[in-house]
């Protein structure tokens, strides 16, 4: 297991999130969810991605991040970009800070989750052109199938 699941397992744990490879997965009524912390091959920084998809009767749950219909990125969510620099593993931060922003990030991504996980909810903020889900995706097969 990586440090950076190490560190975050509490709070994945506690949110609903099960750890498979190196992605946390969540189960809700229509939908399977997705938080994979990406490594860079040329540095140590992280990615965050985050991910939806409609639950199916194959009961295929365990796919790779890149094979989910709804995929987008932390940055995406999170304006503060002072925040996100605690991806970045070369950056130098306190240990005790990096885990606490790192928390943060996860949370806030969590949120965003949680704010899609029905299929209602999904449709209403696809809807509202404030919202960025609206504003982050071209979604036609996705929204055909709900």
């Amino acid at each position: 297991m990586r440090d950076i699941d190490i560190i975050l397992k509490p709070l994945f744990n506690s949110c609903g999130f099960s750890l498979k490879r190196n992605s946390w997965y969540r189960l809700t009524d229509d939908f399977i969810q997705i938080i994979n912390f990406q490594k860079s091959h040329f540095s140590n920084l992280y990615y965050l991605n985050i991910g939806l998809d409609h639950r199916n009767e194959s009961g295929v749950i365990y796919k790779p991040e890149y094979k989910f219909s709804v995929r987008l990125r932390a940055d995406m969510i999170i304006s503060d970009s002072e925040l996100i620099k605690y991806l970045d593993f070369e950056n130098f931060f306190p240990e005790s800070t990096r885990m606490e922003k790192l928390k943060i990030i996860s949370l806030l991504c969590i949120q965003f989750l949680d704010s899609v996980a029905d299929r209602q909810q999904f449709r209403l903020a696809f809807d509202d052109r404030d919202h960025l889900l609206h504003r982050a995706f071209i979604i036609s097969s996705f929204l055909t199938a709900l």
